[in-house]
């Protein structure tokens, strides 16, 4: 047997072990067929790699060749590339054609075009935040109660809080549904009245509008986020039979319109409503709030609100003038400047004046006569004899006033020298014109009040700061019928962990306003329907004296114990100290 037999044969057996070890394996699954998609590529990868593998050769014997001939020379001068395992490696230079990425822009959040509470800007907000607002006023966190909130004092519908359901919250925006129990005759029946929107913008919760929540009373004209001219044209579809809807155009600083605002009749067919309101903003936003009362009982039905912008935004004027104390005397001072412009009253022994309180174009005040010896008096504005309004309790002296008109007054008296069965405090209620009074003792302090009483819009109520111990309530007492110190009821609810109330003024509009003693400075809050909404802050550890609110709500005037005055008018987020000449703790204007 030859070489070359024995090769075939070993190569025969080689081949027939390899088929029968390969007939043994079956592939799982898909092998099969993977398999045969790889012999199909690699017949077609063949029907080109031998071509190129000709050309291969070919490239690869001039390589040798050349490389061959490069050995056999002598470099004529020495190379100045050095290499080393131990160096550095080289740093790539980048490539200038390939941008380089950049970093992800940030898109700021803006303030919502149509949200006009309980801010109207930016700054407004982070001016609460900077203040500690999220932990003051909680509220403003929580769009339940913000919605109640609004309801309560910026549409002025104090009975509409019962919820309906949850607050319906998706990402940054929530809806809350609120209503009432309705009473008909005998019958007590729960009705959704409005549902408030809102949108949060940084740590806020704002109020952008509120629909009806029976979906019948809506508004065609304005826009939400509409800039408005006055007078403001409202309009809307008609419904109903006997329709009717009142129209005000609202910012946080009040209502806006100038004069009464009838409401507007519809129904029987009637496809549209419509009316015309004039108004003057002192805020650069506010709403067109439509409510419609039940005929059942007089409540609110139906409310509407649609944020707006004003195209021309009148900054509120505040008086000219202030009147306070100086040298004993009742003087007037520029309320720009805080200078003295004349005295009211002469130089008198005992004491002299103060609590000034101008009422129509009369300033009441009190006036000194010596050791627990007062009496309240008046002067014209214009300057003449002082008169003796009324006079104290025999054994008492008045610590604090408040006048409803030029014929009623409130007073708390204090005792001189407080004896066993003697009132400590007396708050008595005096008709002038009359000659009637009622007086509700307060048996020993604490309770007491403090600062001035203040009378409600309705002439019938007197509304107090309350002092208890270490803590403080503003209470509202029925003037000539209330028994006892126990007898008030609250007349603005606020949460001790927002600070401890000192004073309260209610306006010509109705609305209380207090100030608040927080501890990081002082908080002057506006209260309507038992609800609060802020006004402005003065940081510092100061405590508030005294509070003048202008009739129509739009200017305010606030002292400290040492005398410190600050101004302050409706939309401005700035509070002015104004300079005075002679400390003011007590004032009015």
């Amino acid at each position: 047997m030859s070489a070359d037999d024995r090769d075939v044969r070993l190569e025969e057996l080689l081949r027939t072990s390899l088929y029968d070890e390969a007939e043994t394996i079956v592939p799982a699954g898909d092998g099969l067929s993977r398999i045969q998609g790889r012999v199909t590529t690699r017949r077609a990868r063949a029907a080109w790699w031998h071509p190129m593998a000709a050309l291969g050769g070919v490239a690869v014997v001039a390589v040798a060749g050349f490389a061959a001939y490069a050995l056999t020379r002598s470099p004529a001068h020495p190379s100045t590339l050095q290499t080393s395992n131990n160096g550095p490696a080289p740093t790539p230079t980048p490539d200038a054609s390939v941008p380089t990425p950049s970093a992800p822009s940030v898109v700021k959040p803006t303030f919502p075009s149509s949200a006009f509470y309980p801010f109207t800007s930016e700054a407004a907000e982070k001016q609460w935040v900077a203040q500690d607002g999220p932990s003051k006023q909680p509220w403003i966190l929580d769009p339940t109660l913000e919605a109640k909130m609004f309801v309560a004092s910026f549409v002025q519908q104090a009975g509409v809080d019962e919820v309906f359901g949850s607050a319906h919250i998706v990402g940054r925006t929530a809806t809350v549904t609120l209503g009432r129990t309705l009473h008909d005759g005998n019958r007590a029946i729960p009705v959704k009245v409005t549902t408030v929107s809102l949108t949060k913008f940084d740590q806020a919760w704002l109020v952008v509008g509120a629909t009806d929540a029976g979906g019948q009373l809506k508004l065609t004209s304005p826009r939400s986020g509409q800039a408005l001219t006055s007078p403001a044209f409202v309009a809307g579809p008609g419904y109903g039979n006997d329709e009717s809807v009142q129209v005000d155009v609202r910012t946080i600083s009040g209502v806006a319109r100038t004069g009464d605002i009838q409401p507007v009749a519809f129904g029987n067919g009637v496809p549209q409503w419509s009316t015309t309101v004039p108004f003057s903003a002192a805020d650069p936003r506010g709403a067109v709030v439509a409510v419609e009362l039940s005929m059942a009982d007089g409540g609110p039905a139906r409310i509407t609100a649609v944020g707006v912008k004003f195209a021309t935004v009148q900054a509120a004027s505040y008086p000219q003038y202030f009147y306070g104390v100086k040298q004993g005397r009742v003087t007037k001072f520029s309320a720009s400047t805080g200078d003295p412009v004349s005295y009211l009253t002469p130089a008198e022994p005992g004491g002299g004046a103060s609590d000034p309180q101008l009422v129509g174009d009369q300033v009441f005040y009190l006036d000194g006569a010596g050791t627990c010896v007062n009496a309240l008096r008046s002067v014209p504005v214009a300057g003449g004899a002082p008169t003796t309004v009324a006079q104290p309790d025999p054994g008492y002296v008045i610590s604090g006033f408040g006048m409803h008109g030029p014929t009623i007054a409130a007073m708390f008296e204090t005792a001189c020298t407080p004896a066993a069965g003697q009132p400590q405090g007396l708050l008595v209620a005096r008709d002038l014109a009359a000659s009637t009074s009622h007086t509700i003792p307060f048996p020993s302090f604490p309770p007491m009040v403090v600062g001035d009483p203040t009378w409600a819009a309705d002439g019938t109520h007197v509304v107090t700061v309350v002092r208890t111990g270490t803590q403080a309530d503003v209470r509202q007492y029925d003037a000539f019928k209330a028994a006892t110190a126990d007898s008030g009821t609250p007349a603005c609810s606020i949460d001790a962990g927002l600070g401890l109330p000192n004073v309260a003024h209610v306006d010509g509009t109705g609305t209380a306003w207090v100030a608040i003693q927080t501890g990081s400075g002082m908080q002057v809050v506006r209260c309507a329907g038992g609800q609060l909404s802020p006004a402005f802050t003065v940081t510092g550890t100061d405590t508030p004296a005294d509070l003048a609110v202008a009739d129509n709500g739009q200017a305010v005037l606030l002292s400290d114990t040492s005398g410190a005055v600050w101004r302050w008018t409706a939309g401005s987020t700035v509070v002015t100290q104004v300079q005075v000449s002679v400390p003011q703790p007590q004032l009015t204007w």
